[in-house]
């Protein structure tokens, strides 16, 4: 598969920690990727509704209050089912990786991270 350059794409982030979805934004935005922010899984579900087509990629945090990142996900594939999905976490890895099994097909970020862990890993999420 030929390799798309950064910024082709659009990444919708569903975290409810809002100095989390500034820091990604500002990580990303440079990269020339468009970042729709979503302080949670419903107002995220109602941006996909909206418009199925326009989301790439899915960065949303595992656990947020009223709807889980699985939950947001396997919600948000059903009206743009070529979605991709990267989820974050700042919980231990192993219990997290327990709760994703039988979700589908994911990646996880581990919080923190650094920009260039955010930027190499959603370039990698993208290209699969």
């Amino acid at each position: 598969m030929a390799r798309r350059s950064p910024g082709n794409e659009t990444i919708l982030v569903a975290e409810d920690e809002e100095r989390v979805r500034t820091l990604v934004r500002g990580i990303l935005e440079p990269l020339g990727y468009r970042v729709w922010l979503a302080a949670e899984g419903r107002q995220a579900l109602a941006m996909v509704r909206a418009d199925p087509r326009g989301v790439d990629l899915l960065l949303s945090d595992v656990v947020m209050p009223g709807m889980s990142g699985p939950e947001l996900f396997e919600l948000a594939r059903q009206h743009s089912p070529a979605l991709r999905v990267l989820y974050m976490t700042g919980y231990v890895e192993d219990s997290i990786e327990a709760a994703l099994v039988g979700v589908g097909e994911w990646s996880l970020l581990q919080k923190p991270f650094s920009g260039s862990e955010l930027a190499a890993r959603v370039r990698e999420v993208l290209d699969i």
